[in-house]
């Protein structure tokens, strides 16, 4: 799993903002501690933990608390050849679903997912895109 690339796309209507803070302060904040990760996570080997936390950029913890990150990377240690997939669907404000689609990163991925549930009828109010950075070794 370490060297593969993981994309999660989530459809949230959510944007954090916090004035008067520096985003670094905010951040530090709200980026969990591997600590914090693996209390949410006991089964999950360290080392995944820690790529997660590496890997992804800040934007990524901007947008999602500890309970979604702890899903998203149970959902991500799950991904295989034969199982290239995760979806998490969850209600959301007003009625509305999010779903969060982890899968590997293919190129024109997401406008094949986005083209492939607007044809199914949904209606995209919004869309975050998150992709690995490559690992350093």
């Amino acid at each position: 799993m370490e060297g593969r690339r993981v994309r999660g796309v989530a459809r949230r209507g959510f944007r954090s903002c916090f004035p008067g803070s520096s985003r670094v302060s905010v951040l530090a904040a709200v980026k969990p501690s591997l600590g914090e990760l693996r209390a949410s996570c006991p089964d999950i080997p360290e080392s995944v933990l820690a790529s997660h936390l590496d890997r992804l950029g800040d934007e990524y913890f901007l947008t999602f608390p500890l309970d979604r990150v702890a899903r998203h990377v149970q959902a991500i240690g799950g991904l295989t050849r034969e199982n290239p997939v995760e979806v998490l669907a969850e209600p959301g404000d007003a009625g509305r679903l999010d779903f969060t689609v982890l899968a590997f990163d293919y190129p024109f991925e997401f406008s094949l997912i986005t083209g492939t549930l607007a044809g199914q009828g949904f209606n995209i109010l919004s869309g975050h895109v998150f992709t690995y950075r490559p690992a350093t070794t």
